[in-house]
């Protein structure tokens, strides 16, 4: 599979894999979908794969047990990224938004995660789950002034 360079879409949803994901699939430089949700992958989500694959329009690598941190930063590269899926991993990855001077060069139009702070400079977002991600405090009112095409916002379940 990893020897597929020239794969643009990389779907393998609901198979019960499990591990890490392969390191390799970062040499799949042509990828513009990676879809591994519904699994029980674990460990690490690699920078690398992120930094490397510059294609990516859309991602989602919820519902699986990643574990570890995940440096948004490592998304800066990828301008064409539309989509992008991280929920319910089991609270045991933590995205890591301490990056203060780094701002996200792709304008999403789905964003599913786990944290807003990245979310200040999307303009264009047209679908916002927020769902059972713990989130407290006061809301972001700044995600709906930003976004007044929003059609879909879910925030259910959390505290």
């Amino acid at each position: 599979l990893c020897k597929l360079r020239n794969l643009e879409e990389l779907v393998i949803v609901y198979n019960g894999f499990w591990g890490p994901l392969p390191s390799c699939f970062s040499n799949m430089i042509s990828l513009r979908v990676l879809d591994v949700s519904y699994n029980n992958f674990s460990g690490a989500i690699p920078s690398s794969l992120l930094s490397n694959l510059k294609s990516l329009e859309y991602i989602d690598f919820s519902r699986n047990v990643f574990e570890g941190s995940l440096l948004l930063a490592s998304l800066a590269n990828n301008s064409n990224l539309e989509h992008f899926h991280l929920i319910d991993n089991h609270n045991r990855l933590v995205v890591n938004t301490e990056e203060h001077t780094w701002f996200p060069s792709f304008q999403s139009r789905r964003l599913v995660y786990q944290i807003v702070c990245s979310t200040k400079t999307q303009y264009n977002l047209s679908v916002v789950r927020l769902s059972h991600n713990g989130m407290a405090g006061n809301f972001p009112s700044w995600l709906l002034d930003n976004n007044v095409n929003l059609e879909q916002l879910e925030l259910g379940g959390n505290h």
